[in-house]
């Protein structure tokens, strides 16, 4: 365990000293102190809500394994980690498509027209995906029982995870609205509530219902926070959701 968290540690280290001479080489970049204090400041200021926006995204993807470790067995915690494992890896589909459209989207900010016309876009298909990924999920979660023996109770909880996927899919592209609008701390408000509802939810569902509860709570918390953030949408970027169907 202790190589396998050291690779990580050696992998980010080089992936730092191969980044910064590129930048260097390419781009002519030099690395000064000029200002730092200042600048430091600024950059920090402007960047706070943004990284607790993320940390409260972290606390809300990890707490549930956390509470279920200290609620129940570790046959438990194992039964729900394994399905969750198949879930990061569907939930990383809409995040790496929202990053690589965010530039897009910040291009025709100043254009409403454009630019809703792209999230309607965008929108249709991310919601696309997410059945597809779901229907995927449903079709072939059975055959997770015969990777080894004790998996099979893996299959319910993936199934209750896969259907949060719409969900997840569409607040993907949601919250980068937000930040192009600088709405940071109404998504800030956003995540922290649904962080507290989730940490909540978990310690009701979890001591009754073990890692089915746990799936349960993440699935009523991203529609929770698509909710929201559908709510406040047409109130700061003149937007409404449902032009999507239109």
């Amino acid at each position: 365990l202790n190589l396998i968290l050291l690779s990580y540690f050696l992998a980010g280290l080089v992936f730092f000293i191969i980044s910064i001479q590129i930048f260097r080489t390419k781009y002519g970049i030099k690395f000064r102190l000029n200002n730092f204090t200042s600048f430091s400041k600024i950059i920090l200021t402007s960047s706070l809500p943004l990284a607790l926006i993320l940390l409260f995204n972290l606390v809300y993807f990890r707490e549930d394994t956390f509470i279920l470790s200290f609620l129940k067995s570790n046959q438990d915690v194992g039964t729900y980690g394994f399905s969750y494992k198949f879930f990061e890896f569907l939930i990383a589909v809409p995040a790496f498509f929202s990053n690589s459209i965010y530039p897009l989207l910040l291009a025709k900010e100043r254009n409403s027209e454009d630019i809703n016309s792209d999230i309607k876009v965008y929108s249709l298909i991310l919601l696309l995906l997410s059945f597809i990924f779901l229907a995927l999920v449903f079709l072939f979660s059975p055959f997770i029982a015969y990777f080894k023996q004790g998996f099979e109770a893996s299959i319910l909880p993936l199934k209750i995870l896969s259907l949060s996927l719409p969900f997840f899919f569409l607040t993907s592209i949601l919250q980068w609205m937000f930040i192009i609008k600088n709405k940071k701390k109404i998504l800030l408000i956003i995540y922290l509530v649904s962080m507290l509802i989730n940490i909540l939810l978990n310690i009701i569902f979890i001591p009754k219902f073990q890692a089915v509860g746990a799936s349960i709570t993440v699935l009523i918390t991203n529609f929770l926070l698509l909710a929201l953030g559908l709510f406040w949408v047409p109130k700061i970027i003149n937007y409404h959701p449902q032009a999507i169907l239109k």
